[in-house]
């Protein structure tokens, strides 16, 4: 059920999994951790993999946990993520989800949405 949702432990490194129905559907879902600052994996890391994903990716969804993590936090996480696949793929699509948000009330939720919509569209205009 979605209330379990709040339960389910971290993604802790990149994990690929294949979503397959002959007949019906056929992609690849790619999860990657929460805490990941992708726009810092350039000085870190070997960026192959990160790349060969953006560069057929049609469609990248950030999942924000508004619960658990500073909205500033995940939102400069978001911007990072948005440059970096946008100058690997700009005929990405993005999508943003909040997550766990059955837990507040709400007006909290329409509260947090406003607040970070504004904040992601201060970023990204800037």
């Amino acid at each position: 059920s979605a209330n379990e949702t709040q339960f389910l432990d971290p993604t802790h490194k990149i994990d690929k999994i294949d979503i397959s129905n002959k007949s019906f559907l056929d992609f690849q879902l790619w999860d990657f951790p929460g805490k990941l600052d992708i726009s810092h994996l350039r000085d870190k890391e070997d960026t192959s993999t990160i790349e060969k994903i953006f560069v057929e990716a049609r469609v990248l969804i950030f999942v924000i946990d508004p619960v658990e993590e500073k909205h500033s936090i995940a939102i400069d996480r978001l911007h990072g993520t948005i440059l970096e696949a946008y100058k690997i793929n700009p005929k990405i699509k993005f999508e943003v989800f909040i997550h766990k948000s059955d837990s507040i009330n709400e007006d909290q939720k329409i509260d947090n949405i406003r607040e970070m919509t504004h904040r992601i569209n201060s970023k990204l205009l800037t």
